[in-house]
């Protein structure tokens, strides 16, 4: 949910505005959460928003997380959803896991996941 002091602030400097502060790293925690969720309702329309939102709190089995990769003075931000992870009857014993042998992990999903890009990777250069 967007408070509405950032609310305000989001729409005074407007979608390239908050995106140069998501690039330069000038928004942080819930603010930087809160300007994600604001650009995609700007850009999908509050409905998809709001379908996001509940769907991320009701579904179990919704997850998303950033996968950070730094090469030299580059930072590259993936943010990616899984739109279904599996319940615990879901996952099997690893036949390859051997024990102290950190390789491979001791469990994996029945079925494969389907990892996506929410939206394209970010470029933080320093």
């Amino acid at each position: 949910m967007i408070s509405d002091r950032n609310r305000e602030e989001f729409e005074q400097r407007g979608r390239d505005g908050v995106r140069k502060q998501i690039q330069f790293a000038l928004y942080s925690g819930d603010k930087l959460q809160q300007a994600y969720e604001w650009l995609d309702e700007v850009e999908h329309g509050p409905d998809r928003a709001l379908m996001r939102e509940q769907l991320s709190m009701r579904l179990d089995c919704y997850r998303n997380f950033l996968r950070i990769c730094i090469k030299g003075d580059d930072v590259t931000i993936y943010p990616v959803g899984l739109d279904k992870v599996p319940r615990r009857d879901e996952w099997q014993i690893n036949p390859n896991w051997k024990e102290h042998d950190q390789t491979e992990p001791a469990y994996v999903p029945a079925s494969p996941l389907e990892p996506h890009l929410i939206e394209g990777p970010i470029v933080i250069r320093t």
